[in-house]
């Protein structure tokens, strides 16, 4: 489904992959990343949830990612 999606505002997904372990996402480069913005004074953690939860990556988040920091 991710990599269904086409905005000029979010990345590309190339492909997904994983194992009952882990889950790996291969997406386009970023010049920035989620933890920078993690680590944004200006960025509450209940913003960069609403944000995540807007482009549908709370499913992603919820499958073995960790944030670190958070």
């Amino acid at each position: 489904m991710l990599q269904l999606i086409q905005h000029p505002k979010i990345v590309t997904v190339h492909e997904i992959y994983g194992d009952k372990a882990n889950h790996h996402i291969v997406y386009e480069h970023m010049p920035r990343s989620l933890q920078e913005a993690i680590g944004n004074p200006y960025l509450s953690r209940q913003r960069l949830a609403a944000i995540v939860g807007q482009v549908g990556l709370v499913p992603t988040l919820l499958m073995n990612f960790v944030l670190m920091g958070w």
